[in-house]
């Protein structure tokens, strides 16, 4: 029996693919996007249950947390908020946040969790962590999560297992290869073959194991945070500026020889775009998914999100329409992925509807 397990909520990201539902001033993972708790509530109440002798800790930017601190009203004293001077992608966060979590708990098994996924099945997301983190421990190596892919996804990022291992009555795999998001024919191929699962970024490993790994793959984190205390808010935004902007995916993960893999005994979407709403909200008869104020005629398979407006249609399918706060954006549901472009204009631009 593990004693101690440390959840980690990473929640710092800006959700520029549900613009404009989602600003830079209230992002993705902060949104009751189906009317019920937020994502990011649902992802504490997730860590809550798999935490052992410990409260989750949630990393973000100091400019969120009291946007953290609102979406998790009534559960002060439950968690603990780790600031970032500003976002730098996954790597520099996870390294940041461990260095913090080695002056706070010294020991124990992390599980790094995404801030704004789906999951309803809390049993089977349980039960999945509960074996990531004994193979954790048991190997003192990192163990992902990996989602047995349904369709060929060209969005997310695959990891093809290797060989398998056995722990008690149950298996686990080594990580043969990280492969980032592939094209629709390779995806084919990789469902077909049936040794590939989608990477929901999800990991799990000793904190006591993590530092040496980061100083065989990305050794300037460790030279560089040696000297940065806790409360030195200055010397971590220099740090920060100074650190190699890469994902934890690509910094470690894929360098990182002894991987382990555990199979997703859940459902899983990561909302990552208007075309995962599914997962949150019911689709109507006619495939669509809605919520606000509307009326539609002769309307297939299309996403409708308003505010208080009322909003009309007629003759469409396959569309996105979403209405917030003054901005409307409507687009074939095929070029979701172009929303972020719409986003990064405006910011370039200074205009104030990021």
């Amino acid at each position: 029996m593990v004693e101690k397990v440390i959840p980690l909520i990473i929640a710092g990201g800006k959700g520029s693919r549900f613009w404009p539902l989602s600003r830079e001033n209230c992002p993705k993972q902060f949104l009751s996007i189906d009317g019920g708790d937020s994502l990011l509530k649902r992802a504490f109440l997730r860590a809550q249950a798999i935490a052992v002798n410990a409260v989750p800790y949630i990393i973000a930017g100091e400019d969120q947390r009291e946007l953290v601190c609102a979406a998790l009203s009534g559960e002060e004293g439950n968690y603990q908020f780790i600031g970032e001077p500003f976002g730098n992608n996954t790597a520099v966060a996870v390294f940041w946040a461990c260095k913090c979590l080695k002056e706070k708990e010294e020991r124990g098994i992390v599980a790094v969790l995404p801030s704004d996924h789906q999951i309803p099945d809390q049993e089977g997301f349980a039960g999945t962590l509960k074996k990531a983190v004994e193979v954790a421990d048991l190997k003192q190596s990192i163990v992902v999560i990996g989602v047995t892919p349904h369709y060929p996804a060209t969005g997310y990022g695959y990891v093809e297992r290797g060989r398998k291992e056995h722990l008690e009555n149950d298996t686990y795999y080594h990580v043969h290869r990280f492969v980032e998001k592939p094209h629709r024919e390779k995806a084919r191929r990789y469902l077909k073959k049936g040794t590939y699962h989608w990477n929901c970024g999800m990991s799990v490993f000793p904190l006591s194991a993590i530092f040496d790994i980061f100083d065989r793959h990305l050794p300037s984190f460790g030279q560089k945070f040696a000297d940065i205390g806790l409360y030195d808010q200055e010397g971590l935004a220099r740090t920060y500026r100074e650190s190699e902007n890469v994902s934890f995916d690509v910094g470690i993960l894929e360098k990182e020889k002894e991987t382990y893999l555990v199979e997703a005994g859940f459902r899983w979407d990561d909302v990552g775009s208007y075309n995962s709403l599914g997962s949150l909200i019911r689709p109507d008869e006619q495939l669509n998914i809605v919520k606000g104020n509307h009326i539609l005629k002769d309307v297939r398979n299309s996403v409708i999100l308003t505010d208080n407006r009322l909003c009309a249609v007629i003759g469409m399918k396959d569309v996105v329409i979403a209405e917030d706060h003054g901005v409307l954006l409507i687009c074939p549901r095929r070029r979701v992925e172009e929303i972020k472009e719409i986003v990064a204009a405006l910011k370039d631009e200074n205009q104030t509807y990021q």
